[in-house]
């Protein structure tokens, strides 16, 4: 099972408090091959489930936010552009054509 799918079910088990102490270790062990977003999830996760502590998860959130992550950010460039270009954008002409 891939690191970010694994971020994904421990984030979802943890929404509906079925998130086990082992379980959330398990999928914490590939962390390190998580992108950015796994990693959030994986936060989200312990903060959910109350397996860390408040200053843990700061700690934790200010490290990730402050680290560069290289992999996809001409992607997300990209996407903001097209993103930002939709139709149903309120800055869009025809969002506002009736």
């Amino acid at each position: 099972m891939s690191p970010a799918r694994k971020a994904f079910i421990s984030y979802l088990l943890a929404m509906n408090k079925s998130l086990e102490q082992a379980g959330y270790w398990r999928a914490k062990q590939d962390e390190d091959k998580m992108t950015r977003e796994g990693k959030l999830l994986m936060l989200l996760a312990a903060k959910h489930a109350g397996l860390l502590a408040p200053s843990e998860l700061k700690t934790a959130l200010k490290s990730l936010l402050a680290a560069k992550e290289e992999s996809y950010t001409s992607y997300r460039e990209e996407f903001d552009a097209l993103y930002r270009a939709r139709p149903w954008s309120s800055g869009h002409p025809k969002h506002h054509a009736r």
